[in-house]
């Protein structure tokens, strides 16, 4: 968190900033929802997670709302996420905190869907087995479990861009930059 916190605070006065996500498979939401209040002036609670049944592991709950807290010095240049289908869990629910609450446009492709809060068990032999224990749902009810979450601008790779070294997603989120500064 320090880590982040320090390179924030070096871009404060910047009009802009472009948060990679793109291939990010997920995390903690103790320290995506520290990041996103760093965003945010005010607190935004972004969803919950519903659960089918009531277990120990999540103190027999029937759901667990998600709420972003501000805090330190806000940054409020624009916000553009790259997103892409490799997006899971907590990352999700990253992106959904920021652009549901209106300060971020995502760019790139649908997320992969998969925030569903998993436990892990251990099975007889050795082995275990990880599934998902929730369905989580955005404030409007859509559900990001076998959804995904698709982004505010499109943007379609073609076989030409790797060889040309280029990042249609880059581009896209510059053009966002340019409509929003007025420089188009």
């Amino acid at each position: 968190m320090a880590e982040f916190d320090a390179a924030l605070d070096a871009l404060m006065d910047a009009p802009g900033i472009i948060l990679d996500l793109r291939g990010n498979g997920g995390g903690s939401t103790f320290i995506s929802d520290r990041i996103a209040g760093r965003f945010l002036d005010r607190p935004f609670t972004y969803g919950r997670d519903e659960f089918r049944a009531r277990l120990p592991q999540r103190g027999w709950r029937d759901h667990f709302d998600y709420r972003v807290t501000p805090r330190g010095p806000t940054y409020t240049g624009l916000l553009v996420l790259l997103i892409d289908e490799y997006n899971f869990s907590t990352v999700e629910q990253f992106i959904v905190a920021l652009a549901d609450s209106g300060r971020a446009t995502t760019v790139g492709r649908p997320t992969a869907g998969g925030s569903g809060n998993p436990l892990t068990f251990r099975l007889p032999g050795g082995g275990m087995v990880r599934f998902s224990a929730a369905a989580f749902r955005r404030n409007n009810g859509a559900r990001i479990e076998g959804a995904g979450i698709a982004p505010d601008v499109r943007v379609a790779w073609t076989v030409a861009d790797f060889p040309a070294g280029r990042d249609p997603d880059l581009e896209a989120a510059e053009r966002v930059w340019s409509r929003w500064s007025g420089l188009n």
